[in-house]
């Protein structure tokens, strides 16, 4: 590289002064860190490729195997899960999909033990009717006596089938959010002593006493299907409830919100039933009596109402379910 100087004196040009030096060296070392550059860039590009791999399979293997699950589950094959364990949201998605396997299988047991269940408890009362009827279709032989008792146990079965009919069509609404209400201003007190009035006589043949307190109030409310939100929790305490003991039933009232306690000293849920209880289908004891529909039932009608339904419970010691509502004067 040649830089030329002109050589002033008084304002003429008396020379050139001329600078010369090689750029051997210098092309050298840039054709070095050239070189080490496109190193560098080779490494980072190999690097990304690695990166961009590794992450690419971490988002494809999952997706695989929840696109292979999802079709097994379409199938209706709940019961294959993805073993392996994914990072991030891929994990998550994974776990969900494995959570709700899990749910769908139990929905799909409790059904079966519903239908189950329900197939004997329609046949048993249609069995007696039957027979009755098919044994008074000729009364010859008959007493009047038996003739009575007959006729009693077709109407106590004929009941009994109402009482299932009533539960299922009652699920059916309550399935496909047809169940409504027909408000009107209640008086709570009045309707909780009506139904410990009913209740009463089931009551006293386990020699259970049923202490009540409640105070006088009025909510704007379902009366039919507030009752039998009570009737319900008050029917299961009394069924669980060991022979001479006590079922407390206290309503009381603070300024918007009333509440009901019904505490029984039975049997209690287990912890691990208890979150479940007021599930469709799900009953803590499968050769207990029942379709197991009521307190899903009764979650619903309290939903409705802008009250809730909560449950504690003791295994072996009782339970306690509150019922709260908000209360309006009428």
């Amino acid at each position: 590289m040649s830089v030329y100087t002109p050589l002033l004196y008084e304002g003429q040009i008396t020379g050139v002064l001329k600078y010369e030096v090689s750029l051997t060296d210098t092309d050298a070392r840039i054709y070095k860190l050239l070189s080490w550059g496109l190193v560098v860039c080779i490494l980072v590009a190999f690097l990304v490729f690695l990166v961009s791999f590794h992450l690419g399979n971490s988002i494809v293997k999952p997706l695989k195997s929840i696109i292979m699950l999802t079709k097994r589950m379409a199938e209706g094959n709940y019961k294959e899960k993805i073993e392996q364990s994914y990072p991030y949201e891929a994990g998550e998605l994974v776990d969900m999909l494995n959570y709700m396997a899990d749910e769908i299988t139990k929905a799909d047991h409790m059904k079966n033990d519903f239908i189950s269940s329900i197939s004997h408890e329609l046949r048993t009362p249609l069995t007696g009717i039957k027979g009755w009827a098919e044994t008074m279709r000729d009364p010859e032989g008959l007493t009047e006596d038996e003739m009575k008792f007959g006729l009693k146990i077709i109407d106590e079965e004929t009941e009994r089938l109402i009482s299932l009919v009533e539960s299922l069509l009652d699920f059916s609404r309550y399935q496909s959010d047809r169940m409504s209400l027909s408000l009107s201003f209640v008086p709570f007190d009045e309707l909780i002593e009506k139904v410990t009035f009913e209740l009463l006589k089931k009551a006293e043949k386990k020699n259970i006493h049923l202490i009540t307190e409640t105070t006088p109030v009025v909510i704007e409310a379902d009366w039919d299907k507030l009752k039998q939100v009570v009737l319900n929790v008050l029917d299961n305490a009394i069924k669980f409830s060991p022979k001479s003991s006590d079922i407390v039933i206290t309503q009381t009232m603070e300024d918007h919100c009333v509440s009901l306690v019904i505490r029984d000293s039975g049997v209690g849920v287990k912890a691990e039933h208890l979150k479940y209880i007021t599930q469709s289908f799900y009953k803590a004891d499968k050769k207990s009596v029942g379709e197991g529909l009521g307190l899903a039932i009764s979650r619903k009608i309290m939903t409705l109402h802008g009250g809730t339904l909560s449950i504690e419970s003791e295994y072996g010691r009782g339970t306690t379910v509150t019922l709260n509502l908000s209360r309006k004067q009428g």
